[in-house]
């Protein structure tokens, strides 16, 4: 019915399910961490490289990228304005 097991042994058997349980979190937590950072510094590279993009655009076509613009704003003016 019941196991002749120690109670001390049952205590280390424990100790060690929870110390295995304690590396299995911190593993899979430093892996989140990990691909948490390189899915940031991706999306950062992405969006640094849009920018520079842009920036060439109005440098190299000022009026139409003033066009452009004043027509955004006129739709979001009269998108905001109902």
């Amino acid at each position: 019915m019941f196991s002749a097991t120690p109670k001390n042994d049952m205590s280390l058997d424990n100790k060690s399910t929870l110390d295995n349980a304690k590396d299995s979190v911190s593993n899979t937590a430093n892996k989140i961490g990990h691909d948490a950072r390189e899915m940031y510094n991706n999306a950062s590279d992405e969006l640094s490289h849009a920018s520079a993009c842009v920036k060439k655009e109005i440098r190299d076509n000022p009026l139409r990228s003033s066009a452009i613009a004043m027509g955004v704003g006129i739709v979001l003016g009269m998108l905001f304005r109902r």
